[in-house]
């Protein structure tokens, strides 16, 4: 799907976004076959309705944003109503009651551009600041061949505070008997910590585990906890700038869900409406990489992840069994859970190789699951920077109390 070229005298215009969400849920087990065929149409349609002065753009997987120069409101909505009509008679014919397509609208005033191309990140802010919403449905049934206007131009949804979208990120683990806390990350040398990793644990032991150790999460479910994980830790993220403090939050996302081509593309464009700040960045942790996948899927993937104000750290299954890279990651650091071998000696070599693949590649280490004092004393001695574990501290923050102040040490955290 190409996007159309956008010239670069834009003055001022109309945005509306087309939502397929409608036509997707009526479709159900078809969409995967025919969402080819209605991307097709909707940009047939676009092109033969806009003039060459006019620009669309792909926003994701389920949303068009179309820009229309010299049209009132009213004359471009009943353009983006006739396009959404056109569509769902080719698909559905007249053996469907209703089909309705959603449009949002803002009006704008120099749109910036990126590459002479429409900055997609500007767009999904004017409409969250301004935008209003039509739901278009066509009773096909009906003599009529006027789109009726279902839902008329009212004010979009306000977005969830912080805090209600940290308690969603709780809400949407506890369906699958999981808690949520933000466990410090310390620096196994300095003793102190000014990063904080989002992790589900279960029961009362809060023995944080990364999303990858829980394989009873599936399909649907893990999307949907995943994103309310993301959402939860930005929000936080939020809430520790604007007390001024200076924390990276880790947000796992697992490697299993954005192997899958639709579930990576939701990931993504969640993470796409996400603002990250640069005192409080956020660090996606690619969780669970299995042994034996390729070294470029890896390289791949993690490029994929890459945002403004937010890193990437790749966490792998197992230390035994790292590739080797050939080329530079574009990685913060390389995780992962300390080796379970009574042997000592046959972990401390391969924690020492991890730290040598990790220096390399010129980024640091985290090692996970430090749950006794020796695993910590294991990992200092192997020169790992950073973990986490039970040995180091049980203390985890929900995300609902006071802010604490950072960087955290040991002696802190019994004062809060």
């Amino acid at each position: 799907m190409q996007e159309h070229e956008c010239q670069s005298n834009v003055s001022a215009g109309k945005i509306h976004v087309l939502g397929l969400d409608p036509i997707k849920e009526k479709l159900g087990d078809k969409w995967k076959r025919l969402s080819g065929l209605v991307h097709k149409l909707f940009e047939t349609a676009i092109k033969d309705a806009q003039s060459p002065s006019d620009q669309y753009v792909v926003l994701d997987e389920l949303s068009y944003a179309l820009v229309f120069h010299d049209l009132s409101f009213e004359e471009a909505d009943r353009i983006c109503a006739s396009i959404s009509t056109k569509v769902c008679k080719a698909l559905f014919g007249e053996q469907i009651d209703e089909v309705s397509v959603r449009s949002v609208v803002s009006a704008i005033k120099n749109p910036p551009l990126k590459e002479d191309k429409l900055d997609i990140g500007w767009i999904e802010d004017v409409l969250e600041r301004s935008g209003s919403e039509t739901i278009y449905a066509q009773s096909v049934q009906s003599s009529s061949k006027e789109p009726v206007a279902i839902v008329e131009r009212n004010k979009l949804r306000p977005q969830p505070s912080g805090i209600e979208q940290i308690k969603n990120a709780h809400d949407e683990l506890g369906k699958c008997g999981l808690q949520l806390g933000f466990f410090p990350i310390w620096d196994l040398h300095r003793g102190t910590s000014s990063a904080l990793s989002l992790k589900p644990f279960r029961g009362s032991a809060n023995q944080p585990r990364g999303i990858g150790r829980f394989p009873q999460l599936e399909g649907e479910p893990l999307i949907k906890m995943e994103i309310a994980v993301l959402n939860g830790a930005n929000a936080y993220a939020t809430r520790l700038a604007e007390a001024n403090q200076i924390c990276a939050v880790f947000v796992p996302v697992s490697y299993k869900m954005l192997s899958g081509f639709h579930a990576r593309i939701r990931y993504i464009t969640a993470l796409q409406a996400v603002h990250a700040r640069s005192s409080t960045p956020l660090v996606l942790q690619i969780d669970a990489i299995p042994s034996g996948t390729p070294a470029i899927r890896i390289g791949e993937l993690s490029a994929m992840m890459r945002f403004p104000n937010t890193k990437v750290t790749l966490k792998f299954q197992s230390l035994r069994a790292i590739p080797d890279f050939d080329f530079q990651l574009s990685v913060a650091s390389l995780d992962g859970v300390m080796p379970a071998d009574s042997n000592v000696s046959v972990v401390e070599k391969i924690t020492s190789d991890f730290v040598r693949t990790a220096s390399l590649q010129k980024v640091t280490t985290l090692i996970e699951e430090l749950d006794t004092p020796e695993s910590v004393s294991l990992a200092r001695h192997c020169n790992v920077r950073f973990g986490i574990g039970t040995a180091l501290s049980m203390r985890s923050f929900s995300g609902l109390e006071d802010i604490p102040k950072f960087p955290l040490s040991e002696q802190s955290l019994w004062k809060i």
